[in-house]
Order: structure tokens, then C-alpha cells, then sequence
């Protein structure tokens, strides 16, 4: 039961005890592919409740999802989400067709949960403003089933497919009426590019479907698709994943079961150890001081730090390869560490003490206790690396995004050639642990590939570095030159 110092409400006491976290599960906007047992339960609630079939079915996808997890799934009740139309500036512009979900409407999504409600499947808390101190807070809706629709289901393998609507989604910022920047999705012209990705994506997603993927016995979307920013399709490019393996952490991705043919499988995941500082030093064609390939432990070493800190140095280069500006990478970081250390969120909630929060203030005191400062180690990152000087506070990274993304597309492509179900993270990726290694000797084989391509110049990093940190996005008619030819297939 969730404690009275968590949620303060006088409806407190109408939670189940079932739900054991204050993490919410959004309502998603994607399509739901009903089996088996999901399909009958929405048989079953059609013959006694009138509402949309398609918005029946992800809404009831997504509750067991929420209720296996111990968690209540939050809804938008305001029409402002449902919009196909957003504002920008004085004017109204429509989002691309591509991107819209038939269910997903106002109507359609309020119709359904208030024919649950009214039937005792679910209860539902309003939204409301919780004075909190000298503030009011908004509280999103809250929205959980009863045992009346609990009894439906429990017991049953409830199994389904999500089908996003775009495989292939491209973002642009734009100015809101209040000038505020926000990240939009945008239309665009498909290309040759475009269509190469959603057509490997669409078979990657098949093959994935073919196992049964769960953490805890809960069934985890595997449906892939890659978001481009700012406008080109040279900008970002990574892979992502909703209700997935991506929300977890390392240790509970390790807790991921695969599934087929009656036969379980443990996880097991290897990652790149310092990919975007590799191919900076590839771009570069310079040699970086190294021990072992650990560009970071020189690092310690330069500052007199146990080389078990290596941590620290390494989110240090990271966060300056993808900042604008030296000042802002530092202040990114000092901004972790103070939320770490805060007992509470900006809306008043107590944070419970997580590996990753723990660990990052953690390195914080280990940096205090030997003396050094953000600044410090800024400086030092620099000073061992600094060959590579001039992609420090360049805005470099999201460029380098692209080309991590294009080598885990194909070693994506060459796992499913070998009938390996990889999920992969941004540099890294999960296996049944009899495909491990098989995934090493194919991650270290496209990586050394790709980054033999950059140093031969086959591969380049599509803009002069010295332009990157004052780009904007050009017109999403036609996908810019990338510098060399682009996959639209991908290796077998």
C-alpha cells in the first residue's frame, strides 16, 4: 500500500494494495494487436459495455501492463493531447498522417473509460492541484482496475502486438506560442533512406515477435523504431522502444527471460565501452593515450584518482562531446548530482534511494575526498584527450548518434541473419546468454568495420565539425547528403 506520506488525498484509502509504486504508466499512443486470451477479455467486456474496439483493446493492453508492474496507468483526459493539429507560434499546423492512431481521439478514449467505470471494471481520481507548501502542484489522473476486471484476466497469458504507426519518426524544435522551445514530430517526403530503415525495422520486429520476451512474467513490447532530429535524417537516428526493455536498468535488464519453443533463456548483455570517444579519435585520425582501450583510466591517472573512479571522467567526456559549450556539460552534470541528492522531486515526492542515484553520489564524494571539481575534471579530460580538442563543447554528439545508431542497425541485421533475438540499447544490446558469443564477435566486428570506413574517409561525419555547434534544421523535403553513400540494406 502506497504510505499517506507519498500521496496525502483523502482518496487515499481507494488504492488496492496491489499497487506498490508511484510511478505511473502513461497511456501510450500505439496500435494493440489482440491474442488468444487479451482478445477474449475484450470479447467479453464488448458484450457489456459500449465503446471503440481498437481503443478497448490498448486500453486494456495497458492496464494488465500497468498491473503487472504494481503501478496505476495515467490518462490525459484533456482534449489538447488528442489534438492532430499543434500550435506553433500564431499558427496551426496539422501532424502527418503518418504519425496518427485511428483510436487515439478524445471521444473515443474518454468513451471507453467511462463505460469501464461505469460498469465496475475500473475507478478512476480525477486530476486535481495538491497545495504543497507555498505551491500547487498538478496531479495527473489516476486510473486502476477493480477485481471485477482483475478476475478477467489473472491466471491467463495475456499476449499481444503493438503496431506503431510510424517506424521511421523525424522531429524538428519549434517555437510554442509562449516561446518556449519544444520537440516536435514533422512530416517528411520518404526517401530511399527512409524507406530502407522502416522496411528493416517492420522484419526486424516480425522476427523479434516470434519469441516470447518477459521480465518478472511480464510480457515486454519489442516493437522498434528510430526517431531523427532537428529536422535530417543525419541528426540522431538511434533506435527506441516503449513499455520495453529500454525503461530498465542495467541489473534489471539482466532479468529478462527469452522464450521459444519451450525453452528459457537467461539474459545477456554486452555494450561498446567508449564508442562515441572511438570515433571522434577515428574522425580525427589521431591516436588516443589509452590502457587496454580504457581511454578514461589515463584520465584518472592525470588527476592522481583511483582508476576505479573511471566513471566519472567518462560521463565527464561524454556530457562535453554532446554540450554546445564546456560551461553547459559541467552544469548538466552539477545538475545530476544535486538531484541526486535531493530527498524529494520538484513536486514534493520522496525519491527512493536507487542503485544509479546511490552511485552517482557516490563518485560525487569520491571526487570531493580527493579534491576535485567539475571544473577540474573537465580540464583534465581535455588536457589527456586533447587531440581531439576542438569536439569538446561542439555538439558533436548527437552527429555521432547517427553513426552508433547505423552500426547497431546492422548489428541488428546480422543477429537476426543468425536467428539471434537481439534488444538493443543505444551501445549496447541483450541475448539469450547461449548467443553470447555470438553477439561479441558481431558488435566488435561492425564497430572495427565502420571505424575502418572512417579512417579510410569512405565515412565521414556529414558537416565540418567547425560548423556543428551553429547548424539548424534545413527543409525535411529531401534527406541531406550524408557524406557517403548511405545502407538502404542491410548485411546478412
Amino acid at each position: 500500500m502506497l504510505s499517506n506520506e507519498t500521496y496525502n488525498p483523502s482518496w487515499i484509502m481507494d488504492i488496492p494494495d496491489w499497487v506498490v509504486t508511484t510511478k505511473c504508466h502513461y497511456l501510450h499512443k500505439t496500435n494493440y494487436e489482440a491474442f488468444d486470451n487479451l482478445a477474449s477479455v475484450v470479447k467479453q467486456l464488448l458484450l457489456v459495455i459500449d465503446a471503440d474496439v481498437d481503443a478497448l483493446t490498448a486500453i486494456i493492453a495497458q492496464l494488465h501492463e500497468a498491473w503487472l508492474k504494481g503501478a496505476m496507468l495515467s490518462p490525459s483526459f484533456n482534449e489538447r493531447a488528442y489534438r492532430k493539429r499543434r500550435k506553433v507560434g500564431r499558427k496551426w499546423k496539422n501532424i502527418g498522417k503518418r504519425y496518427h492512431v485511428d483510436w487515439w481521439s478524445h471521444t473515443k478514449v474518454k468513451g471507453c473509460f467511462t463505460a469501464l467505470e461505469d460498469g465496475g471494471f475500473t475507478k478512476r481520481i480525477p486530476g486535481y492541484l495538491d497545495q504543497r507548501g507555498d505551491k500547487l502542484v498538478r496531479v495527473s489522473g489516476k486510473v486502476w482496475p477493480t477485481d471485477k476486471l482483475i478476475a478477467m484476466w489473472e491466471g491467463l497469458a495475456v499476449e499481444y502486438r503493438t503496431r506503431t504507426p510510424e517506424l521511421v519518426r523525424l522531429t524538428d524544435i519549434e517555437i510554442a506560442a509562449d516561446g518556449k522551445k519544444i520537440t516536435q514530430l514533422v512530416d517528411y517526403i520518404d526517401c530511399e533512406y527512409a524507406d530502407g530503415i522502416r522496411a528493416f525495422l517492420g522484419s526486424y520486429n516480425e522476427f523479434l515477435s516470434d519469441w516470447k520476451i518477459t521480465r518478472h512474467d511480464a510480457q515486454l513490447n519489442t516493437e522498434l523504431y528510430c526517431v531523427f532530429s532537428r529536422g535530417r535524417f543525419e541528426v540522431h537516428g538511434r533506435l527506441y522502444n516503449t513499455g520495453g526493455w529500454m525503461i530498465y536498468n542495467e541489473a534489471e535488464r539482466a532479468e529478462i527471460i527469452f522464450e521459444k519453443d519451450g525453452q528459457r533463456f537467461e539474459a545477456y548483455e554486452y555494450d561498446y565501452a567508449s564508442m562515441h570517444i572511438a570515433l571522434a579519435e577515428a574522425f580525427q585520425g589521431v591516436e588516443l593515450p589509452n590502457i587496454d582501450g580504457d581511454y578514461y583510466a589515463p584520465v584518472c591517472d592525470y588527476l592522481k584518482i583511483p582508476r576505479t573512479l573511471r566513471k566519472a571522467p567518462k560521463t565527464m567526456a561524454f556530457s562535453l562531446i554532446n554540450s554546445k559549450t564546456t560551461a553547459s556539460a559541467i552544469k548538466s552534470i552539477r545538475q545530476d548530482i544535486n538531484f541526486a541528492r535531493c530527498d524529494h522531486t520538484k513536486r514534493g515526492k520522496p525519491k527512493r534511494m536507487t542503485k544509479k542515484r546511490q552511485a552517482i553520489i557516490d563518485r560525487a564524494d569520491a571526487l570531493d575526498k580527493y579534491g576535485v571539481s567539475l571544473d577540474q575534471l573537465a580540464d583534465a579530460v581535455k588536457a589527456v584527450h586533447h587531440k581531439i580538442g576542438d569536439w569538446f563543447g561542439s555538439d558533436a554528439g548527437v552527429y555521432l548518434m547517427w553513426h552508433d545508431a547505423e552500426i547497431m542497425r546492422k548489428v541488428l541485421a546480422r543477429c537476426m541473419a543468425r536467428g539471434i533475438p537481439a534488444l538493443p540499447m543505444h551501445d549496447s544490446a541483450v541475448v539469450p546468454i547461449p548467443f553470447a558469443e555470438d553477439l561479441r564477435e558481431i558488435m566488435n566486428a561492425e564497430l572495427n568495420k565502420h571505424i575502418a570506413g572512417v579512417r579510410s574517409g569512405e565515412i565521414t561525419l556529414q558537416k565540418e565539425l567547425n560548423d556543428i555547434s551553429s547548424s539548424t534544421s534545413s527543409s525535411t523535403n529531401n534527406p541531406p547528403s550524408m557524406g557517403y553513400t548511405r545502407t538502404t540494406s542491410y548485411p546478412s
